[in-house]
């Protein structure tokens, strides 16, 4: 399968998992759920530019990479955002719909990751493609332990704390992209330091 056929098929999952999580997270006002909805968008913003640029050359790949990392960082922001409002007016929680969705976000995100992963070593472009996905997959596992936690304590507590830590892991790994696409640029056909030596034939620069 091509790396836009991977890309776009990774992109319609995550289309699906915004939906989900926004629509049941503002019912429940639950900050996993929220966090999730922020982190699928800003990752559906990287995979669409991933589609759009999987053919460019090092120099737009990278730049684009570091244009991602910082929008997941921005939505990494969001998410603690919606944590503090659930910290300061509550929220209203269902195990059922907690559980419910996030298998549901997990197996698609699953199927993203591994669909992405076995591109990811292409360049930072399928890399930051592969990372989103990835991340997801972590994301979503979060929201079945909320859902699991609250169904034990039917305290609002571990979707704030879990809501946060994916919120802290977006803002982490939004960082990890940004430094390797602006301070440690890789060129995408030999493996030069970017930009390429002038004695390099490659043309991917």
């Amino acid at each position: 399968m091509s790396d836009k056929k991977v890309l776009f098929f990774a992109f319609l999952i995550n289309i699906a998992m915004i939906f989900v999580d926004v629509i049941y997270g503002l019912i429940m006002n639950s900050s996993s759920l929220i966090a999730d909805a922020a982190h699928n968008s800003g990752d559906a913003f990287i995979l669409g530019t991933s589609i759009l640029v999987v053919s460019s050359k090092s120099y737009i790949k990278n730049n684009v990479s570091a244009f991602k990392g910082i929008i997941m960082f921005i939505f990494g922001i969001i998410a603690f955002y919606h944590i503090y409002k659930a910290i300061n007016f509550g929220s209203q929680l269902h195990t059922e719909t907690l559980l419910g969705v996030g298998i549901f976000s997990l197996l698609g995100n699953v199927v993203a990751a591994i669909l992405t992963h076995s591109k990811h070593h292409h360049d930072i472009n399928m890399k930051s493609a592969y990372v989103c996905a990835r991340n997801d997959s972590i994301a979503s596992a979060g929201i079945v332990l909320s859902g699991f936690f609250f169904w034990l304590t039917g305290s609002n507590l571990p979707d704030i704390l879990i809501g946060a830590a994916i919120a802290f892991f977006v803002c982490y790994t939004s960082f990890e992209i940004i430094k390797e696409s602006i301070f440690t640029p890789v060129c995408n056909c030999c493996n030069h330091n970017f930009p390429c030596p002038e004695t390099c034939q490659c043309g991917c620069c």
